[in-house]
């Protein structure tokens, strides 16, 4: 998969500041970023308009409850300083990375006491070049899946050692012991089968926002959405797969390996033509943030 470029603005949001990215010092003793001890949000910018933010800082809130994480700034005081943060870095096209951790590490680990959480915004330009139909592995999870993997959690490990086990791939689609089809590493999965579009149930998956999205309004559009298990001999039933994340929207698949006739198609095409345009109209009229 193509990556985006990396360079993050010259002006970040700590905790409730607005501040110049250089003014801070590196977290060494953060227990996100030396133990994974955090979460994390990824949101497409356009226009100036950080999409869906609601859904974004909702599943952030609801995370840290499981997380145990204190998550008790305002929201609307968070959602100013994130169209300053916008503002002041010059972002029309981006992508903005929110981050929030259990703090500084205590003089001790058997000393839990994280009562002063670091809550980072990051933002940088989004690359304009078009990412192309992807090519994906078909591989059983190496990993026994936890209650954590709904969670977007800094300990993205397992997500990372999936994609490296299949690096002949530009992704990996996952199913488990059970061969119930998961998702990919980086997306949510969506199949197509006559006017029925088809994806794994939140039991089984991240509970994706663009995926979300999807569900609740492709109606609109002449689609009838399921939520369900799909057992991995499925997919030779199917018409059309496509992916969703944050980042890209509605991803493109070429191909699916040792499924040859399964790829994105006219439907996709149809698909992504909607949310497309009901992103640019809504953004236009700040209905996301």
């Amino acid at each position: 998969m193509m990556s985006t470029n990396m360079s993050v603005g010259s002006w970040v949001l700590n905790n409730t500041d607005v501040v110049p990215s250089d003014s801070l010092s590196f977290p060494f003793d953060d227990c996100g970023f030396l133990y994974g001890y955090g979460l994390f949000e990824t949101i497409r910018v356009l226009d100036k308009v950080p999409l869906f933010l609601d859904d974004h800082l909702g599943r952030l809130h609801q995370s840290s409850i499981v997380m145990d994480l204190v998550f008790d700034i305002d929201l609307d005081q968070i959602k100013r300083n994130i169209q300053l943060l916008i503002e002041k870095n010059d972002i029309k096209d981006g992508v903005l990375n929110l981050y929030l951790t259990g703090g500084t590490r205590p003089g001790s680990l058997y000393e839990l006491g994280l009562e002063l959480p670091l809550f980072l915004g990051v933002v940088r330009e989004r690359s304009s070049v078009e990412l192309a139909p992807l090519e994906l592995g078909v591989r059983q999870a190496s990993f026994q899946r936890t209650p954590l993997d709904h969670l977007k959690t800094m300990a993205w490990v397992k997500n990372i050692l999936e994609k490296r086990l299949a690096p002949e791939f530009n992704d990996v689609l996952l199913y488990d012991v059970n061969d119930v089809v998961l998702e990919t590493t980086t997306a949510n999965v969506f199949f197509v089968k006559g006017d029925h579009v088809i994806t794994p149930a939140l039991s089984d998956v991240l509970p994706g926002i663009t995926r979300h999205f999807l569900v609740t309004r492709l109606d609109e559009c002449g689609f009838f959405v399921e939520e369900r298990e799909i057992l991995l001999p499925e997919l030779t039933e199917f018409d059309e797969i496509f992916l969703t994340n944050s980042i890209y929207g509605i991803i493109s698949v070429g191909s699916v390996d040792g499924y040859g006739a399964l790829c994105s198609g006219e439907r996709f095409r149809s698909i992504k033509k909607y949310y497309d345009s009901s992103v640019l109209s809504l953004s236009r009229v700040g209905l996301f943030a």
